[in-house]
């Protein structure tokens, strides 16, 4: 049916069509989400923008999209709710999303969603470090007096801060508390003296004078006053055989650890032993630059028996592009300043890259035909734009999302498309380093997400589903991705699915809303292959 098409002709814009609307590339043949819809996507990306809108702009959306759903749909628990659950399960690749949306819901919910805001806050805002950016987020996106530090806070935001404290196990609290002594311009001190807290039992009192006063009883009270004078000899010390002792007896991290003690091998080997798995990825080149970690190595070989475990994956909570950032950082040999240098363990690099695919939930092949579609178009690698500000551009997230169901459906056929088909070869045994190469010297041009459809249609490649990743801002060619999936449909005689999966959020969707056989997933979600396995299998 596209054959008459003339190859030129795909550059000009899609033509408005009834049932679409523009997007911010000036394009048609989009559907505008849903409220709930778009905040799921600002929940997991942390954008509603793209390159073409202005982030300026994103807690004026914000605000307006929660409001709207408060006071015209009544879905201010409903919101509280799926920001817990997107918290729980690990779905969000920052914090920081979740947490503006809950100081909105604090702010301009009535009553009860501002009390199940208040509540999903000890469930969101499980370290200091999110306590306080919550805070100080409260305080920065509504600067009047009435807000400032303390000041006209209702009783039940006293009383959560408090519960914050108080129940926590107080060997917890003792490590949580030492371990982030200050974050975000804030300490435990400023706001325990804001809100008053009374302990709840000696255990906590003995934190709380600890905190306020400094004091600190003998250390053969309880556990926890023994690990807190463990914290206060470490800082002065300076011996590393004493301090490997107290690391090994009371499990002290490395934000317990003086600063010039943080170049010596032997501490950081003893810190590895019980270091949580987010820590060693946020310090692998640290610990390669100064030797802890080499070529067959027994610190290399724990390292990479924890990335290689996906139970660790998943209790840590670590999500899909911070493996990949990690990933490409490590590759690269310098940190993001560039201050410090290493020579990467070819292991090491091997188990990033099998956990990132860990990462993700294993879906078993469906057994159906996929046809995926790489958006390389010049906005999914636009200069400075990169998802979260975290250095991965749309485009190498999409290449590396498209591995995982090259890895794992049977029948999977891999294309690039701008406005026009381009070939991609690459397929399951190609390396993730391998993928990003490969794209990454494509050449760059305009978007069209119909292509994927009008070359299988074109070609006659009998395909079940389409899988399409790209930032949404499609705006070359003249037929939109629904008019081709409808032409493909008809003239192979399969009913054919498409789903587009967002490396970026717009607000807008390419799917028909109408049609159960097309689907919009926010791409950088640990559920979407699971979500688009039960998409496949047509039980969503």
């Amino acid at each position: 049916m596209f054959a008459n098409i003339p190859a030129d002709d795909h550059s000009s814009p899609v033509p408005p069509q009834d049932q679409g609307v523009l997007n911010n590339a000036g394009g048609s043949g989009t559907f505008r989400l849903d409220d709930l819809g778009r905040l799921m996507r600002f929940l997991i990306l942390g954008t509603f923008g793209t390159c073409y809108e202005d982030p300026g702009e994103i807690d004026m959306d914000l605000q307006t999209l929660i409001q709207n759903l408060i006071i015209f749909e009544n879905k201010g628990l409903e919101i509280v709710e799926l920001i817990v659950r997107v918290s729980e399960e690990g779905r969000a690749s920052k914090n920081e999303p979740l947490l503006r949306s809950l100081v909105y819901l604090t702010m301009y919910g009535e009553l009860e969603t501002k009390r199940g805001a208040l509540d999903a806050v000890l469930k969101v805002c499980r370290t200091p470090t999110t306590l306080f950016q919550f805070l100080n987020l409260r305080k920065t996106l509504f600067p009047s007096p009435q807000n400032g530090i303390g000041k006209g806070w209702s009783r039940r935001m006293r009383k959560t801060i408090s519960k914050w404290y108080n129940e926590k196990d107080p060997m917890r609290l003792s490590y949580l508390v030492t371990k982030y002594r200050n974050r975000e311009g804030w300490t435990h001190r400023d706001l325990l003296r804001l809100v008053h807290l009374k302990p709840e039992g000696p255990p906590h009192e003995m934190i709380i004078r600890y905190i306020v006063t400094g004091e600190l009883p003998s250390p053969e009270v309880s556990p926890v006053s023994g690990f807190l004078h463990a914290t206060e000899r470490a800082k002065l010390c300076r011996d590393s055989d004493e301090l490997i002792s107290l690391i090994r007896e009371f499990g002290l991290v490395r934000e317990h650890i003086p600063t010039e003690m943080l170049m010596d091998v032997g501490v950081w080997s003893a810190l590895l032993e019980r270091m949580p798995l987010t820590a060693i990825i946020r310090n692998l080149g640290k610990m390669t630059s100064i030797g802890v970690l080499k070529p067959l190595g027994d610190s290399t070989s724990l390292v990479c028996e924890r990335l290689r475990n996906q139970e660790y994956l998943r209790k840590a909570r670590i999500h899909p592009i911070n493996l990949l950032v990690a990933l490409m950082v490590y590759r690269k040999s310098e940190g993001f300043r560039g201050s410090l240098n290493w020579d990467p363990v070819p292991e090491i690099i091997c188990s990033l890259e099998e956990a990132f695919y860990l990462s993700f939930d294993h879906v078993e092949s469906s057994g159906k035909r996929f046809l995926l579609g790489i958006d390389v178009s010049g906005s999914m690698a636009y200069p400075g734009y990169t998802i979260n500000g975290m250095g991965i551009t749309p485009r190498e997230a999409a290449a590396a999302m498209a591995m995982y169901w090259l890895r794992s459906e049977e029948r999977c056929h891999p294309m690039a498309f701008t406005d026009s088909f381009q070939p991609l070869d690459i397929n399951k045994t190609s390396s993730l380093a391998d993928v990003l190469q490969r794209t990454s010297r494509l050449d760059f041009g305009q978007t069209d997400c119909a292509q994927p459809m009008i070359w299988a249609e074109e070609n006659g490649v009998e395909t079940d589903v389409f899988v399409v990743l790209t930032d949404c801002e499609t705006w070359a060619g003249k037929v939109t991705p629904t008019e081709a999936l409808k032409s493909y449909r008809e003239s192979m005689k399969i009913d054919a699915k498409l789903a587009v999966i967002a490396m970026s959020s717009s607000g807008f969707t390419l799917a028909d809303p109408e049609d159960r056989g097309m689907l919009d997933i926010a791409g950088l979600d640990t559920a979407t292959p699971a979500i688009l396995d039960s998409f496949v299998r047509g039980e969503i």
